[in-house]
């Protein structure tokens, strides 16, 4: 487990297969993702799949004791995640689906992992991988990382 002002990275069983056919079955109705603080800007590398209904998702908020609004994303491959924060979110567990993805990077750290917890109003980006780098998102808007994290940490230790 990583676990700093960043990140918390942690073992989590989740049904990979279930997120992936959900993916498989709605990728074509991704949209390149847009950032109202920059306008009009849009990056076409970066892609969102939201507004989705997974009973899945709901089922982890659950079990976290959180709630968020789940979302996927693709970054194309040989194409980068520029330093950002994220937009209306405090904290995200993100959940990669794709093997042999870029880590997170938070300035000059970089991090791999499967499931993880990620304070996204500290600045992080992703660096360029030969592979599409697909991930199912767990996005928080009303608790902070440090909540977040605390019930996760909770909820792990109960299992």
């Amino acid at each position: 487990m990583i676990n700093n002002e960043d990140i918390l990275v942690f073992d989590f069983d989740f049904d990979k297969s279930a997120l992936l056919d959900f993916w498989n079955q709605n990728q074509d109705n991704t949209q390149p993702y847009s950032d109202k603080r920059f306008g009009r800007f849009v990056m076409n590398n970066w892609r969102i799949l939201k507004d989705i209904e997974l009973e899945y998702a709901d089922a982890m908020c659950k079990h976290f004791d959180i709630d968020a609004i789940p979302k996927f994303y693709v970054l194309q491959a040989n194409t980068i995640l520029f330093p950002h924060t994220d937009q209306d979110t405090t904290c995200s567990i993100n959940f990669l689906l794709s093997d042999g993805a870029a880590p997170v990077r938070f300035g000059e750290n970089e991090y791999y992992y499967k499931t993880a917890l990620l304070n996204t109003t500290r600045t992080h980006s992703v660096d360029k991988s030969p592979k599409d780098r697909i991930l199912f998102k767990l996005s928080i808007k009303d608790e902070g990382f440090d909540i977040v994290k605390q019930k996760i940490i909770n909820t792990i230790s109960r299992s």
